[in-house]
Order: structure tokens, then sequence, then C-alpha cells
């Protein structure tokens, strides 16, 4: 990054005390502040790496394209997509060069093909932009250099997803690709008629059926504009705020900064909803703090990446799957948001139980007066930032557009962080967000572009048709059967690509033999995509477990099993929606509520059955009761739910009266 922020952990050893951690945050700003005045004055070198350079400068062009166009609308759809995913190519080669680690370090052989890459994409820029109307004319019947710039800019964009995305991604797209053009050679019902590179062109490049498709488009559209949201209230100094509240409201509790990681990475979540993000902006001050109190190193990046990981699902923004789903299902976004209420509520209410068991079991004490913040002083410095926050929640659930509620939100971030002057940015500031927000797009751009070709292709060879009754006809008919291939699916892509690109792939793929087997829409769409996004959990390859793995120094694949384990309530959430929609606010608002409540009981059974604990070691008949409960809570029948609920709380009391009998004994 060309302009890096210079940010100091609240807390990065176990011993530090709160004056400490001031004068930490002082010395941080007095940093920032220096870096600005000596840019300014010319005393850093702006070109002593030019691709660093260019790499900001694509990324603030990048940024105004997108201020530009909420603002003004003027720009044609394709015409849009195209040039968001030009700059998203450039970004790509620009910040994940071949045998670097970085565009700061010297350049290497691999660096002639980066400079290939960027070069063949502004050439194909170059060659659209010259005679764009003319090239949208020709759509269906491409000349011969059209096909040709529309060959090389898929291969760039499969080279973007093999750098950002992974390998996984690319051989599903390679085989998809190689079946629609190789199709009477493949066997069964693989055999079709063979297409024309031409055709293959024509349908993935030239049209919106296929890179440009609805993954991309809302990408370009608005999702981005979130992207940039998150940045600039992180860069004003809200991410703080946010920490620091919920460090006041749960410190006191008995495993109080593992509450406050829950807490904070929730709030931390209607901003951003990157998981890998949401664990390095909250785990740098909760994981130090967790360890301090007594969790192990591993448990301690656990909870961290579990409760960031939850940030997808976390209204309003829900990272970009939420945007996707609203379009594929061709309903508004804040009906999408309204469904995932309760079904966030529920993931992080599981979290905060498993956490809450977990302390009791090892004795954990809550954390000291004077290590908990100046909650009054930070609100009167900072209070102010949570305005925009506010404006986007509200203008979003009284029916505006999301494009037109975050165009608002990011003009009131510049006017309410401008108020005062600590949190007021500078020009470095406000390059240093957009460079940020554009660098997080471009996996989740290339995952949306890729995975557009895998519908491009099934659309060309007219295999999407087919696959409906294929699937369904492997499961035999059999719903749970169904289920259990759509989850399979979803952790095993999970593994080597984001959410969005789980979710758009078992689109075309899956969701619609759900839907034919008779599964409610929305909990069709919501099924692999909660699984996408556990897939950040379960190891062997889970990025968010990892990421707080190394902050916490413990071992990434231990951290990753013990995600693993605090997210099995989540896990086996999605099930729960498929037998009652109305978790999906799918029914009307009095039986919702209901249900609501039945899913926290059920939730809290589901922890102690798991963990085996309520104040002593259960045995296994009362584990295997709760089990049981858990069931009967979670199916649409009020008198087997009523049931389950009362036998929950007499065993509270019994839980209750047994633990102060033991405190009086002792």
């Amino acid at each position: 990054m060309l302009f890096k922020k210079d940010k100091q952990a609240a807390s990065t050893g176990s011993e530090k005390s709160l004056q400490e951690k001031m004068i930490e945050k002082e010395e941080a700003a007095a940093t920032k502040e220096r870096m600005a005045e000596e840019l300014i004055q010319g005393k850093i070198s702006l070109f002593k790496n030019p691709l660093a350079v260019a790499t900001a400068l694509v990324a603030v062009v990048l940024t105004l394209l997108h201020i530009f166009y909420a603002y003004n609308g003027v720009i044609e759809a394709w015409s849009l997509r195209f040039a968001h995913l030009t700059l998203i190519l450039l970004m790509c080669f620009l910040m994940k060069p071949t045998g670097r680690a970085s565009v700061k370090q010297k350049p290497t052989i691999g660096t002639v093909w980066d400079l290939v890459a960027i070069a063949a994409t502004l050439v194909v820029a170059v060659y659209i932009f010259s005679d764009i109307a003319g090239f949208q004319n020709r759509a269906g019947m491409l000349n011969k250099m059209d096909v040709i710039m529309g060959a090389i800019f898929i291969v760039l964009v499969l080279e973007a997803a093999r750098r950002t995305v992974g390998k996984v991604m690319v051989i599903l797209c390679l085989f998809f690709l190689a079946h629609t053009a190789f199709s009477h050679y493949f066997p069964g019902f693989l055999n079709g008629p063979p297409s024309s590179l031409k055709s293959i062109v024509n349908w993935i490049f030239a049209s919106t059926e296929g890179i440009f498709s609805t993954p991309v488009g809302v990408m370009a559209s608005y999702i981005f504009l979130f992207v940039l949201f998150g940045s600039l209230m992180i860069h004003t100094g809200a991410g703080e705020l946010f920490i620091d509240f919920a460090l006041v409201a749960t410190g006191k509790m008995q495993g109080g900064p593992a509450k406050a990681a829950v807490v904070s990475s929730a709030i931390m979540g209607t901003v951003s909803g990157s998981a890998a993000g949401n664990v390095v902006t909250t785990g740098t001050f909760t994981i130090p703090l967790m360890k301090k109190v007594g969790f192990p190193p591993a448990f301690a990046g656990a909870v961290e990446a579990c409760a960031s990981s939850g940030g997808q699902i976390m209204p309003p923004v829900m990272a970009a799957t939420a945007f996707i789903i609203a379009e594929t299902m061709g309903v508004p976004y804040i009906k999408v948001v309204e469904a995932a209420i309760i079904p966030a509520a529920m993931y992080y209410w599981s979290i905060f139980k498993m956490v809450d068991i977990e302390s009791y079991m090892r004795d954990l004490k809550p954390l000291k007066k004077e290590d908990l913040p100046d909650i009054k002083s930070e609100f009167k410095e900072k209070g102010h930032l949570v305005i925009p926050l506010a404006v986007l929640i509200v203008v979003i659930f009284m029916g505006m557009s999301a494009g037109k509620a975050v165009a608002i939100a990011i003009a009131l971030i510049f006017i309410v962080s401008s108020l005062r002057k600590s949190t007021r940015m500078s020009v470095t500031e406000i390059i240093c967000a957009f460079e940020e927000a554009a660098k997080s797009a471009v996996p989740i751009t290339a995952a949306c572009a890729a995975a557009g070709i895998i519908i491009g292709s099934l659309v060309t060879s007219g295999l999407n048709i087919r696959l409906t009754s294929i699937i369904t006809g492997l499961a035999g008919g059999s719903v749970p059967i169904l289920l259990l291939f759509t989850m399979i699916a979803a952790i095993i892509l999970g593994m080597g690509m984001p959410t969005a690109g789980v979710y758009i792939t078992l689109s075309a793929l899956v969701i619609p033999a759900l839907v034919n087997a008779g599964v409610n829409l929305y909990a069709a769409h919501f099924f692999p995509f909660f699984f996408g996004v556990f897939s950040n959990l379960t190891p062997p390859v889970c990025l968010a477990a990892f990421a707080a793995a190394g902050i916490a120094g413990s071992d990434p694949m231990k951290t990753g099993f013990e995600s693993f384990k605090l997210g099995l309530i989540a896990l086996a959430m999605p099930f729960f929606f498929v037998v009652n929609p109305a978790l999906l606010a799918q029914a009307s608002i009095p039986i919702c509520i209901k249900e609501a409540f039945f899913a926290i009981v059920a939730v809290n059974c589901l922890g102690h059955a798991i963990k085996g604990w309520w104040g002593k070691r259960l045995p296994a008949w009362e584990r295997l009761l709760l089990a049981a409960m858990v069931i009967l809570l979670l199916t649409p029948s009020t008198i087997a739910e009523i049931a389950a609920t009362v036998v929950y709380f007499v065993l509270f009391f019994k839980h209750k009266k047994d633990k102060a009998a033991l405190a009086a004994a002792a």
C-alpha cells in the first residue's frame, strides 16, 4: 500500500494499562500526522516504486468512478461493468505480483508476466472504449478482432481468479469452458452439441449472461460503494468506538474480552462484511485481552474468527452476497435484510453462549476496571461518527434503494467526520481508505467474474436446463439428501473461493433443484449462502481462523478446529431454516417473534448439549435430552415448542438451585 495507516494495537502485551494504551494511540496519531506532513513537503519519494504508485492511482480512479456513478447514474450498464472489471483486473495484477509478496519488493522474472497482463488489460480496454457503441451493436455478430479481444479478456479473468480466489474456481471454469467447446466428446447427460469460440465469447464476454451478468453488475452498481463505506468508517475512528463500546458492555462479565469480541464484531459487521477484515480490525484489540484473562491462544483466535465471520450475515451490509441474492431472487434488497435479522441474532447469540459456557468452565474472571476504556469520553469525542451508519439503516428500512442509501451515507461520513479535528480525515487518510476499499473489492469481483464464466458456459451449452433434474434425480427426490449434497458442495467450494463465489456457483447448479423439491425460496438461497460463510471456519482451509491465529500466536490448524467446534451450532442453523421458514421472516410479525424466542432457547439447549456443562459436568442423558429439545424447539409446532421450553426452564432453575447450594457449601 502506498499510503499506509500507522496503527498501534490497543493491547499488544498482556500487562498494558489503560494509560499505556492511550499513550500508544497518541503516538500513532502523531506518526500519522508526521507522515502526512512529510508527504506534502515532498520528503517521501512517491516514485520510489512505480508499481506501488500505479496501484494507488488505479484505486483512486476506481473509487471516483463509483462515486460519480452513485450521484449521477448516467453510465450504461455493460459499460459500467466493463470499466469496473477492467480497473479491478489492473488492481489485481498490481497488488498480487507474480513471485513477490507485494509490489514494494524488487521486480523479478515474474514481473514480465505482470506487465504482460497489465498491457493486455489496457489493450482490450482501449479497443472496447474506442468504439463501445459499435461493439455493443455487433453483439451476436462479432467480428474476428472482437472474438480475439474477448478471448484475451476471459483469460485475464481466469488469471485474476487464480491469483486472488484460488485454483478451485479456475478449475471449475476451465471444466465448464471445455465442456461448452467439446460437449460432443463428453459421455451421458454431459453430451451435447459443441459451441464455437465465437459463440462462447459472444455469450460470456459480449452479453450480460456471462462475465458481466448479475454478480459483476451488482458489484459495480453498489456493492463497491458499501465496501467503500466500511473502509471510510473505519478510517474515521468509528471502528475503535465500536470496540470500546463492546468492551464496556461486556468487560465486567465473566470471560468479558471474548464476549466483547463477539459484540464488537457484530457491530463492525454492520459496516464491513469481510471476515478476514473484521478479524484484523477487532482481533488486534480483543485477542490479547482474551489471552490476558486466561483463554488459550487457539480459543481466543477461534472466538474472533467465528465472531468476525458473522459480519457476512449481519444487516444491513452483509457483504457482497446479500445483494447478489436479492438480484438473483428478483426481490428488493430490504427483503433479504429482513430475512437475515433472526439468523444473525441466532448466530451471534450462539457464539456468545458458547463463550459464556467456556468462561464458566474455566472460571475466568472479568476485566479489571482500569483495563476498560472511558466510554463517556470516547462517545464525546467520536459519538457523531455513528450518524452515517444510523442514517444508512433507517433509509434502507424506509425502502430506499441500496445504491442511493449508501451514497447518502458516504456523503455524511465526509460531513460528520469533519466536525472534529480528531476524526477529520486528511487527504492521505482518504486515499488510504480508497485504496483499502479497492483492494478489498478485488477478490470479490474476481470471484463474481469467474462465476460468470461458469454461468455463461452453462447457458451456452444448455447444460443449465438439464442440471436441475439430474441433481434431483441423484438425490432420489429426497430433500434431506439434496440438502446434504448442497452442504458438502458449499463447504468444499468455500475452501477455494469467497462466499460470493460459492453462492453464485451453487445458485446455478443446486438452488433450482432445491426450489423444485419444495424448499422455501428464501431457505433455498440462504442454505448455501450460510455454508459458504461457515467455510471460513471449517478446516483444512479456514481463512478467518488462519488470520486470527496470526494475531493470537497459535497454530493455524488448531485454531481452525476450535473455530469449527465453536461454530457447530451455527452449522446446524441452515437446516432449521428449511424446516421452519418463519426464521427467515417468511411469516407474520407475531409468528416471527415467537419463533425467534424459541430459536434462542434452542441455541441455549444446543450450547449446553455440545459443551456438556451447566454449572457442572452434565450426564449423558441430560445432554441427549437437551439435543432432542432443540429439534422440538425448531419445528413449526407450537405445542412441541412450548413443551420443550417448559422443560428447559425446569432444568434452568434446577441448575441455578444446585449452583446456589454449592456456593453456600463452599
